[in-house]
């Protein structure tokens, strides 16, 4: 079965774990809708055998360790964590293949800080979901296999769930932890949102915000200037998708900010 059949099957249910033994035939999915209306088939990437994927991302893991030793952090070890927006608007983001892509990436980064050489994934709409992690056993389609097949695109985009639940994962001893944060709409919990991130800044977590697409990110773009921290745990960085940029020149935006949070909560005492 191919990867669109495969889509055709898994969405349109709801947003919990699926039987592996339901017959009950999904309803057309948001993904292939958007096909439809505006995604060719041809522009969905076909995936690479998983002997090429692995080459892939052992050549990641290559360019993202030359990224943070050019930081000055070589050595440093960290807790990774991918939190990705699963909301209808993303439909097309997924068909295309970019947010598994997007998780290789991290995952190549993973391999560099994380003593395991693996990386929590967390999903979100109006709530959280816990997926596990990724890693190098087990990378392959697992965008397809851990998210799309288990969870329908839908619903609203709530940033304060998927926080909570990352917050509640920095509160296991152990390394600081790096969240890359990937949404492609703003937050209807702006309140909440920043509530959180001065709530923890005293908590060894730095939230690296990347916005994809054409929604204003108001908040995203004023999360820098939040006053009353102990220290700023906050970056943002816009692309137009997660296809736009080179990996070194995405691994430098990823860590722009990192090496100066690293400093100074180190300083303050925040781990």
């Amino acid at each position: 079965m191919g990867f669109l059949d495969r889509v055709k099957n898994f969405l349109g249910q709801n947003n919990s774990k699926v039987a592996t033994n339901t017959t009950n035939p999904a309803p057309q999915s948001n993904i292939i809708n958007g096909l439809k209306e505006g995604l060719p088939i041809a522009s969905v990437k076909v995936n690479l055998s998983k002997e090429e994927a692995t080459k892939q991302l052992v050549n990641l893991k290559k360019t993202a360790e030359k990224v943070i030793l050019s930081k000055g952090i070589g050595g440093q070890k960290a807790r990774v964590v991918l939190v990705i927006d699963i909301s209808g608007s993303m439909s097309g983001t997924f068909a295309r293949g970019e947010v598994q892509r997007a998780s290789e990436r991290l995952l190549a980064l993973a391999m560099n800080f994380d003593d395991n050489g693996a990386a929590d994934v967390f999903a979100f709409d109006a709530k959280s979901y816990d997926i596990g992690e990724i890693s190098q056993d087990n990378f392959y389609e697992f965008v397809e296999r851990e998210i799309l097949a288990n969870f329908h695109l839908g619903g609203s985009t709530l940033y304060a769930p998927p926080m909570k639940s990352v917050v509640a994962l920095s509160k296991v001893p152990g390394d600081p932890v790096y969240c890359l944060f990937i949404t492609d709409g703003d937050a209807y919990d702006a309140n909440d949102t920043v509530k959180i991130v001065k709530d923890v800044s005293h908590l060894p977590i730095y939230w690296q915000f990347v916005g994809i697409g054409k929604a204003s990110f108001a908040l995203l773009k004023q999360l820098g200037g939040i006053t009353g921290r102990t220290v700023n745990n906050t970056g943002f960085f816009h692309l137009d998708d997660l296809d736009s940029v080179e990996d070194e020149v995405l691994y430098n935006r990823m860590l722009a900010d990192f090496p100066r949070w690293l400093r100074e909560a180190k300083n303050k005492g925040v781990y």
